[in-house]
């Protein structure tokens, strides 16, 4: 049975990155512009990771799981 999703994930050139489930507000954070999915706030996650990576070129990318694992 597949369960396919799709996610969104900003990534730094080291190979971290962080994952969202919406594509909004993983833009803000490989930009810092706009705003968060609710229209106002932003990821706190999201900030703290591009202020670690400050300077470094993030690129955001698409996920596509196509099977979850239980653990």
């Amino acid at each position: 049975m597949s369960n396919e999703k799709q996610y969104f994930a900003v990534l730094a050139p080291c190979g971290q990155g962080v994952v969202f489930d919406n594509e909004v507000d993983a833009r803000w954070t490989a930009t810092g512009r706009g705003a968060g999915s609710d229209g106002f706030g932003v990821p706190t996650i999201g900030d703290d990771f591009r202020r670690t990576y400050k300077g470094e070129k993030l690129r955001l990318v698409t996920v596509q799981v196509l099977e979850e694992v239980k653990v």
